[in-house]
């Protein structure tokens, strides 16, 4: 056990990796991330939840195959379409292949808990004279906070412990995320566990953080759409 504690490890290494700068980058493209995959996914989701057909069915199982493929397999077309785009070294990069890759789920948390949301709330709203866009915006999307925060959590998961995708887009250390600046303190041939291990506390607070504040949302989307 140590016989006392000091703090000096954890502030060379915020030092070292520039942890408030590498936070702020992956802040920036968690939140937009989250607004893009929600709208998106939502608006998706919502004549998926409603429309009773063939081709609704299709389109429903196409957005779950996204979810049962492997993320590598996906590298080399991504990084090819990111290049052509001219977009590799930009946060947009990120930003587009976390929303892609996080679509699917949003279209299964969405259309599942909407089959659960009474068509009456959508009845009473057009004989009030409003159209889908706005029934979908005024009544069907207030509604999907707790599944919204259900996802929230998942997308910032992913996005916070993503480390390939930061190293195959990002080139310049200024704009690269939490986890590769944490890699950077593993040697090839040696680790150094000063460095190391205050680094991974540091990377893993803020999602600490962010759990406590939504832990609500995670416990009621969770159990949304369970009982009708």
């Amino acid at each position: 056990m140590p016989t006392k504690f000091h703090f000096s490890n954890y502030l060379n290494v915020i030092a070292d990796m520039n942890y408030l700068g590498t936070v702020m980058n992956t802040v920036g493209v968690t939140v937009v991330t989250i607004i893009l995959v929600s709208i998106l996914s939502s608006l998706a989701a919502y004549p998926l939840a409603r429309l009773r057909s063939k081709v609704s069915s299709l389109v429903y199982v196409f957005f779950l195959l996204g979810m049962v493929i492997p993320p590598f397999a996906a590298l080399t077309p991504l990084y090819l379409f990111i290049r052509d785009l001219g977009l590799l070294d930009t946060y947009a990069a990120l930003v587009i292949v976390y929303t892609v890759g996080h679509l699917p789920l949003g279209v299964f948390f969405y259309t599942s808990f909407m089959k659960a949301i009474p068509k009456e709330l959508e009845e009473a709203a057009t004989l009030d004279g409003a159209s889908p866009l706005k029934i979908y915006w005024y009544v069907i999307f207030p509604m999907l906070k707790p599944i919204t925060g259900t996802l929230a959590i998942f997308i910032t998961l992913g996005v916070w412990n993503d480390v390939v995708n930061p190293l195959l887009f990002i080139t310049t250390n200024e704009k690269l995320t939490i986890m590769p600046a944490v890699l950077r303190f593993l040697g090839t041939y040696s680790v150094d566990p000063t460095k190391l291990f205050p680094a991974a506390v540091l990377a893993s607070l803020p999602l600490l953080v962010v759990f406590f504040a939504l832990s609500k949302q995670i416990v009621n989307g969770m159990t949304a759409g369970a009982v009708k």
